[in-house]
């Protein structure tokens, strides 16, 4: 998961503001799929609430800051 939440694209400064937001919603669109199967696997009982809680944190804490930077 680290190396999805460290995504960039490569070449922000050349990027136009439209595939800057493209890409924001693209983002944001693997997270929302990502946190649906985490609460999934917390409904089927696969991994401890404490490891389920701190993915869910991780994947908060990337769209809150991608959205932050779609504000700019």
């Amino acid at each position: 998961m680290q190396g999805w939440a460290a995504a960039q694209p490569v070449a922000v400064a050349d990027a136009t503001p439209d595939a800057l937001d493209q890409h924001r919603e693209l983002r944001i669109a693997v997270l929302v799929a990502m946190r649906e199967e985490l609460l999934r696997a917390r409904s089927d009982g696969l991994y401890s609430s404490e490891a389920l809680e701190s993915a869910l944190a991780v994947l908060d804490a990337e769209q809150i800051s991608i959205e932050l930077r779609g504000r700019r």
